[in-house]
């Protein structure tokens, strides 16, 4: 019921990380951010070039099947603020941020964060069949 009780320890090379789930409410905000970015970069580029992107039914239906997808919904700076708890490790120094990750250990983190919080396609559906 609590999202926040739930966490599990990710090992980044020689440091653990403690990531917990994150609450509805939380995962909402994490979309909102992201689609406010992909509102803003598409306002940049122009509703000519996104017609280009968008008309390819065969480039869609790959985008719709793409197993990273579930990922791209969240802005992974939102989900990292909010998922990371803690770390220890020799690489840890006494102000590290989460801003200061690096791209591999981001990425990693990221994608724990949301399968940690967000039940796969195949389960969510499954339980719906069963509810």
């Amino acid at each position: 019921m609590f999202a926040s009780k739930t966490t599990k320890t990710v090992e980044v090379g020689p440091n653990s990380v403690v990531i917990r789930k994150l609450a509805a409410i939380q995962l909402e905000r994490a979309s909102d951010v992201r689609q406010a970015k992909l509102a803003e970069n598409m306002a940049r580029i122009g509703p000519e070039m996104m017609r280009s992107f968008t008309s390819d039914p065969e480039a869609r239906a790959k985008a719709e099947k793409n197993p990273d997808a579930r990922y791209q919904t969240y802005d992974r700076a939102t989900v990292l603020c909010l998922g990371l708890v803690s770390w220890t490790g020799p690489d840890i120094y006494p102000d590290a941020r989460f801003d200061d990750l690096d791209e591999e250990a981001a990425d990693l983190l990221h994608r724990a964060i949301i399968d940690l919080s967000v039940p796969p396609v195949k389960v969510a559906e499954e339980q719906a069949k069963n509810d």
